[in-house]
């Protein structure tokens, strides 16, 4: 599980750094800064879509788990 909190840290930290490149962006209307957003954009949504992705997969593993190795696993955070 700590794989997973480690992915997730690193996602998040992806959609805060996609998300203020396009609003700085949209701050700073110049054309130059078009190819700059989209490129944001198709990384935010990636990043987005991962971090679903990560959300799901704790929810199975979540829900998979006894309340034994739900124990075992907060006692090794």
């Amino acid at each position: 599980m700590n794989l997973l909190y480690a992915a997730e840290s690193i996602v998040k930290a992806k959609i805060d750094e996609h998300g203020f490149i396009m609003n700085t962006c949209i701050h700073d209307q110049a054309s130059e800064n078009l190819d700059k957003f989209l490129r944001a954009l198709d990384s935010y949504q990636n990043a987005v879509a991962q971090y679903e992705t990560i959300q799901g997969l704790k929810n199975q593993i979540n829900s998979e788990q006894t309340p034994e190795e739900e124990n075992l696993s907060q006692n090794e955070d």
